[in-house]
């Protein structure tokens, strides 16, 4: 299977500032319609931010 990986850059900074990577991340890969098809993966170089992420894609995967 072939498609697309997100990546989530510099979440840290933004956390830092006050904002939340993981709903804009989220938010962003739910109105494809390709995420309703296939298996959602995503990269970060932050173990926090893709623990976070684990079992909230289950939402918008449906």
């Amino acid at each position: 299977m072939v498609g697309p990986i997100p990546e989530t850059k510099n979440a840290m900074h933004f956390r830092w500032l006050g904002f939340t990577s993981q709903d804009p991340f989220l938010h962003t890969v739910a109105v494809h319609e390709y995420s309703r098809l296939c298996p959602l993966a995503g990269r970060s170089f932050e173990i926090t931010l893709l623990q976070g992420l684990c079992g909230r894609h289950q939402a918008i995967n449906l």
